[in-house]
């Protein structure tokens, strides 16, 4: 005899996704670090795109960092500048 099956409600709909997809992201994370915890990955020639993937990022992380600073000292530059003002 079957179970009578209850109607899925809302959350059910978006929380039984979520909890897969995380389940997912964990796994893959988790075999990436394996992969990286390997004697020599760099000699690996399947992880070569992965760390030239994390090389890539650490650079664009650093650049808009960098830029982040240079725009701010510039902001705070202007900011200090004495006002002017200008009577018609």
């Amino acid at each position: 005899m079957q179970r009578p099956r209850r109607p899925r409600s809302l959350l059910d709909e978006i929380v039984d996704p979520l909890i897969l997809l995380g389940a997912q992201l964990h796994f893959a994370l988790s075999m990436y670090v394996r992969a990286m915890a390997a004697a020599h990955p760099q000699d690996d020639p399947y992880l070569r795109p992965w760390k030239v993937a994390k090389d890539a990022t650490w650079l664009l992380l650093l650049v808009v960092m960098y830029l982040q600073y240079y725009f701010i000292d510039v902001f705070s530059q202007i900011a200090a500048l004495p006002t002017l003002d200008v009577r018609v």
